[in-house]
């Protein structure tokens, strides 16, 4: 584990001081896998003075991509496998050791999770790759990035105006657009956005798309979502319909909602695997009522005290 600042400009560092503990603390936990060691970015030496031979070949990452070294850089390595984390959302350094909410604040640390992810990911020779669509005004999801990268997956963008889904994405993820996909007119010999996505999902591939419910809607993307069974419930005025539960909240408003695992086949699989761990309910906020059909399959429903609500009034009951 290579920081780009000195010890003891770590040591006073608003943020990379927490970094710089939970490094040690691996340290002390495993002495004889993890090294740390403090480089300086402008002469390439390590801190015994030693020249980095090596050192250019951080200014990319495995895959050929160029990557940004700051002092605020933390290099794992191992062998022949590295990876360089690189704060690229604040001023402040180290925000992927963070979680940040979308006004850019730091909610709370998860750095042993970060770091332990990325001593995996070196010390693994076979990685997944997941990509992010982008130019559709897609929120880019740090914490989610995060979740990914410590889970051992190679997070990537991929823009489908202009190419196909790359063949080794295990998981392609539409996070919060805002601007709807593109499609082909028809009869039209053209590859378009959807095009695209429906190529990826018929060979097999994996998606994870997020929507706002209070964004526009998005007709383009709703309807190759419903043509693989998944729609969002409307009212007659055309509003997204909003779960609410004041029973099983933990918001006076009813909206931020504790759900619980629905029954099926796959969503048994999953929660066969949560519930080992804990009980498997999960916290929701803002969520729209989604219907299911043909193949698709809930994994989280709300409980039977819950509602559906748009424009302020009730439109849908019964859980």
């Amino acid at each position: 584990i290579s920081f780009c600042y000195t010890e003891d400009e770590l040591k006073s560092h608003d943020t990379g001081s927490f970094v710089y503990k939970t490094a040690n603390y691996f340290l002390e936990r495993y002495p004889n896998l993890i090294e740390i060691d403090y480089i300086n970015i402008i002469t390439m030496r390590d801190k015994n003075g030693n020249l980095i031979e090596n050192f250019e070949k951080f200014k990319t990452d495995m895959n050929g991509n160029e990557t940004k070294i700051s002092k605020a850089s933390v290099i794992f390595e191992y062998g022949n496998n590295y990876r360089v984390v690189t704060d690229n959302y604040t001023t402040a350094g180290y925000a992927d050791f963070f979680t940040i909410d979308s006004k850019g604040q730091t909610t709370s640390y998860n750095g042993e999770e970060v770091m332990a992810g990325m001593i995996s990911w070196v010390l693994s020779d076979e990685h997944k790759y997941a990509y992010f669509t982008m130019y559709h005004g897609e929120i880019s999801d740090l914490a989610f990035s995060n979740l990914l990268a410590s889970s051992g997956y190679y997070v990537d963008v991929v823009d489908l105006r202009r190419e196909e889904v790359p063949e080794n994405a295990d998981m392609l993820i539409i996070s919060n657009p805002t601007a709807d996909f593109e499609k082909s007119k028809e009869g039209s010999s053209v590859r378009s956005e959807i095009d695209r996505l429906k190529t990826y999902l018929e060979g097999g591939g994996n998606l994870i798309v997020t929507l706002d419910p209070y964004a526009s809607t998005l007709p383009v993307l709703e309807e190759f979502l419903g043509e693989w069974g998944i729609s969002l419930k409307c009212s007659d005025s055309g509003e997204r319909i909003i779960v609410k539960d004041r029973q099983n909240a933990i918001t006076a408003d009813g909206f931020t909602l504790v759900t619980d695992i629905a029954k099926g086949a796959v969503a048994d699989r999953i929660s066969e695997k949560v519930t080992a761990y804990s009980n498997g309910n999960v916290m929701m906020k803002l969520a729209s009522v989604i219907e299911t059909s043909g193949s698709a399959q809930p994994v989280l429903v709300s409980s039977p005290s819950s509602v559906g609500e748009a424009g302020g009034a009730t439109v849908l009951s019964g859980g």
